[in-house]
């Protein structure tokens, strides 16, 4: 579909565009000083020397008048990083593309590095290199490809090479904020590593401790030396490892009165987002039986905010049983109880690290390896199979096969239909009958097989009933809860039960509560279904992380014994809500025929807050549009189109 778009629109749009993000020259020296900061800060301090001067070479791409000359006054082998950093008098905000530079080197190796400090901070080298001498050539840094976000700090490395060459001399000039409206950001990934393996065999140099205080105490490597005194960084060990070449020993001593901490941070000090992700995951091992008593607390540092740090949480929360020795076992930590430990705690998208810290006061030595750090994002379906541990009901992964249908049976890890771990555990906190039904349907039809139901799902159940099970009892309300889930999505579930070869009426009545607005109800008549689901949607949990699930017979069941089942659920995880607002009733500025074209989302005459979703919930574009125009870069697929005054879908063919 296409539609003409006058002149003055397009004119304005462009306008405002343009006076919101363009490219523009930091700084070209021609005042004959630095005018991007109130102070340059050399650093360090005796070696280099820098000043504004002529240009010496006006030729080729710059024939300005006036340069900025860095000199190495020091040939110091470990210092090939001196040069600046400077506070920059107006911020640098998200969006830029890259930043270009002119340089021009009197030698034949010198390179230029940068560093931005900001919601991001992060030290990087340039997309390419400096080949030229005694020529100017432009120097660019990507700012998308290396997540640069909101600068309010720039360093530059002019001299960034090894050997130092003592007689460098280095020019810049020309420093190009460049904003390209044709490069989209790629998409936020789904996994980020924290640590897998060391650069070094003996200590992790992107880690910090600010050492024990007795009477506790912390085994730390220098940076300097194996032995000696005064270290401050994690050890690393080649044996046991989890996968890779090394691994982290955490060796301790909690004691009354002492205190001791450790963070641990990624690759080159690197700020991680993690707003999308669900998950912290890492494997441990001891050379002992290890009580989970003793683990340390968590917590997650980042680089920036107020305040800096997540609330603190036990790693003994996260274990079933105590950590048998010699043996890897995987943690897996929701976020989202980081999130709710300190709900004041907003800075998810630039997090440094992870922080170990004195538990339990037990006065005992203690040694823990760890291995394979990674943030995760979570697939947003979780498949479930309610019933018998046989072999011949059991379905395969990524299905989870709970048969917990007793209070007193351990809670169910659930992984994501990937095979993934989620940190999502089902514990059952009121009975179902002993035992299972295996009657169900070993054919589903309709709904359930567009759902993707197995029959080793559809055709065994939990159930309730009136004197029943062995020994007979009367249970008539059954339930379990969903913990570790993000306070913040929304969870809809689709649910089937099924008893064949009968002819009464066997419904269900399922009731799943959240947060205290967002209790529903549905029911399903199991007998002799085949293919009816029964569906509850847009479910957020409580602040804990908490969704809980009942099942009661319905009013209409005319079973003697009140027979109801429950035998599989696939639960979708979402940012949005699934129930979408209806744009045919909206009033102002309606939304009808929201439809994409040439680059622009066209929502009408809309103007104010567009944010864009894909399918499964990921964040693609947050922006204004303008008299109905939003510019963004979309494939084909389909989208959530989320605005102020409605929320649609759109397919883009």
């Amino acid at each position: 579909m296409k539609k003409t778009i006058t002149l003055t629109v397009m004119l304005f749009i462009v306008l405002a565009f343009t006076k919101a993000q363009t490219t523009y020259v930091l700084d070209d020296f021609e005042s004959g000083a630095v005018s991007f900061t109130t102070e340059v800060h050399v650093n360090p301090a005796d070696n280099m020397l820098q000043a504004v001067v002529d240009n010496h070479v006006v030729a080729g791409l710059n024939t300005s008048t006036k340069v900025w000359k860095w000199t190495r006054q020091d040939a110091a082998t470990d210092q090939q990083w001196a040069g600046f950093w400077a506070n920059l008098v107006t911020a640098i905000p998200a969006g830029y593309t890259s930043i270009e530079v002119k340089f021009l080197r009197t030698n034949a190796t010198s390179q230029l590095r940068i560093k931005c400090v900001g919601a991001i901070t992060k030290e990087f080298s340039s997309v390419n290199t400096a080949t030229k001498t005694n020529e100017w050539e432009t120097i660019v840094f990507d700012l998308i490809g290396n997540g640069i976000q909101d600068i309010t700090q720039i360093s530059l490395f002019p001299d960034y090479y090894t050997p130092i060459d003592v007689a460098a001399i280095s020019y810049i000039d020309e420093i190009k904020i460049v904003y390209d409206p044709s490069i989209v950001p790629p998409p936020a990934p789904t996994s980020e590593i924290l640590f897998d393996n060391s650069a070094n065999n003996r200590f992790r140099d992107q880690s910090w401790s600010p050492k024990a205080t007795a009477p506790s105490t912390l085994v730390l490597e220098h940076w300097q030396g194996a032995g000696l005194p005064d270290g401050d960084k994690f050890p690393v060990v080649t044996s046991p490892v989890k996968a890779g070449a090394n691994a982290l020993k955490l060796q301790w001593i909690s004691a009354v009165g002492g205190d001791w901490s450790i963070l641990l941070a990624g690759d080159s000090w690197k700020s991680i987002d993690v707003s999308t992700m669900d998950n912290l995951k890492f494997w441990v091992n001891s050379p002992v039986t290890l009580s989970k008593s003793a683990l340390p607390k968590l917590f997650l540092e980042a680089h920036s905010g107020n305040p800096k740090i997540t609330g603190k949480i036990q790693m003994s929360n996260y274990l079933t049983v105590d950590i048998a020795a010699n043996t890897w076992t995987e943690v897996v930590i929701p976020l989202a109880d980081f999130w709710a430990a300190d709900a004041t705690f907003a800075a998810k998208n630039v997090i440094k690290g992870v922080f170990f810290q004195q538990n339990a006061t037990d006065n005992v030595e203690h040694t823990l390896y760890m291995d394979e750090f990674t943030f995760n994002e979570v697939s947003s379906t979780v498949l479930m199979d309610f019933g018998d541990p046989g072999a011949s009901n059991i379905s395969a992964s990524p299905w989870n096969n709970v048969t917990n249908e007793l209070t007193t049976k351990a809670a169910t890890a659930l992984n994501d239909n990937l095979g993934n771990s989620t940190g999502y555990s089902l514990t059952t906190t009121g009975n179902f009958q002993m035992g299972y039904n295996t009657s169900g349907t070993t054919a589903p039809a309709g709904d359930a097989a567009a759902l993707g139901f197995p029959a080793t799902a559809t055709k065994d159940n939990f159930y309730i009933g009136i004197n029943w099970g062995s020994p007979a009892a009367n249970i008539l309300l059954a339930s379990f809860d969903i913990s570790g889930l993000d306070p913040s999505k929304y969870y809809s579930f689709s649910i089937f039960g099924s008893r064949a070869g009968v002819s009464d009426i066997r419904s269900a009545l399922y009731t799943i509560t959240g947060n205290a607005s967002t209790g529903k109800t549905a029911t399903l008549n199991a007998s002799n279904n085949t293919s009816n689901v029964a569906s509850i949607i847009d479910i957020m949990p409580t602040a804990a992380g908490v969704i809980s699930f009942s099942i009661a017979p319905n009013a209409d069941n005319n079973n003697g014994n009140k027979f109801a089942y429950l035998g599989a659920i696939k639960m979708l995880r979402s940012d949005v809500p699934t129930v979408l607002t209806g744009l045919a009733n909206q009033t102002k500025n309606g939304l009808n025929g929201v439809y994409y074209n040439n680059g622009y989302l066209r929502l009408n005459d809309y103007t104010g807050m567009v944010k864009v979703y894909s399918v499964d919930g990921r964040l693609i574009k947050e922006a204004n549009a303008i008299f109905g125009y939003l510019q963004v870069n979309i494939q084909k697929g389909a989208y959530v189109i989320n605005t102020e005054i409605g929320t649609t879908k759109l397919v883009v063919n």
